[in-house]
Parts: structure tokens; sequence; C-alpha cells
């Protein structure tokens, strides 16, 4: 029963556009022209992606109208949204992706445990770091411990072995920046 379940899940994300207003980022035009914006939907078989500017007002682009690296970003969003998808049925919870601001914006992930939204007390954050800096990778293989302990999960990008503190430094402080400002935890249980 639950093989089908998961089946018709993908069925019905492959045909229908992807739906999130969590995903806010830095968008470029072809003609060199950024803004930033959430995502709301991204229809890949239609070509067009719906963003929110400034948490108000919703535009349709064109996939064509915009750089590669936004184009190919969508790509591996829309990935990864169907194996959170996948994975958030078998487990419960909820998961989102958000940017911190800055001169060099970082993409995160956040996994929120299934209690989260009706927990009186604050819960624990713990901060993963993927060896590769994969951070959206990396979450999805530990959201089953969190949802058993009761962890909220982030799980940055461009964080990885071998790169410099000095270069890391200043990410990691806009990042802390970004958690704090989006996320109620208990700031005791920050790990």
């Amino acid at each position: 029963m639950s093989k089908r379940i998961v089946c018709f899940l993908v069925v019905v994300l492959s045909v229908f556009c992807v739906q999130a207003n969590t995903d806010t980022r830095t968008w470029t035009f072809k003609d060199g022209e950024s803004f930033k914006a959430s995502l709301t939907s991204y229809d890949k078989e239609n070509g067009t992606v719906q963003l929110k500017l400034n948490d108000i007002t919703e535009q349709e682009y064109a996939l064509e109208d915009l750089t590669e690296s936004d184009v190919s970003w969508l790509k591996k969003w829309r990935k990864i949204q169907d194996e959170m998808t996948i994975a958030l049925v078998r487990v419960g919870g909820d998961f989102t992706h958000s940017q911190t601001s800055g001169e060099r914006p970082v993409d995160y992930y956040c996994y929120f445990p299934s209690k989260y939204a009706d927990s009186i007390e604050k819960l624990p954050l713990l901060i993963l770091f993927s060896p590769g800096g994969k951070g959206q990778r990396f979450l999805k293989r530990h959201i089953e411990a969190a949802e058993k302990v009761g962890f909220i999960l982030v799980a940055p990008d461009v964080f990885k072995n071998h790169t410099p503190n000095a270069e890391l430094a200043p990410l990691f402080v806009d990042l802390m920046v970004s958690i704090r400002a989006e996320i109620d935890f208990d700031e005791q249980g920050l790990f």
C-alpha cells in the first residue's frame, strides 16, 4: 500500500508544477539584471517559473529569460523537492529552503520534525555540514533520526572540507543571522 502512495506522489509531482513559498534567492536575467524573489512555483512542462517579489507581487517568468545557472538550480531544486516529498510522506515533518543575504548568499535547507508546529517548548537545532558542501542531500540522510528525537536540522551548501576558515567565517556569521531570524528554536540546544 505505501509503495502505491509513493508511486502516486512521484507521478503527481512529475505531471504538475511543484509549489513552494520558502525559496528566496537572487535571480538573474540573461541581460545581467538581478533581483531577490521567492520561488512560488516551477512548471517544467510549460517552461515557466512564478516568483514573488518583495513578499507581495507574484510574477511569471519564462525560463528562457533566466541565466543557465538559475535554470540549473531549478532543475536541481525540483529533483530534491521530489525526493524530499517522498521521504516526508514516509517520515513526517516539513522541509524548507532559504538563502542568506549578504555579499555571497548561501543556500541552506531545513527540516522541521512533525512536532515542531504543535510544540509548546522550543526544539533544539542541529547544523549539519556536508563534507562536499551539498547541504540538501546531506539533510535528507538525517531526517528520520531528527524526526525520532525532535531536532530541527539545518544544512547549508558551500561549507565543505578543505575550504579556508577565513573564507567561511563571514558566511557562517550570515548563516547564523538568517537562522535566528527565520527559525524559532531553543538557543540552549544549538548544536
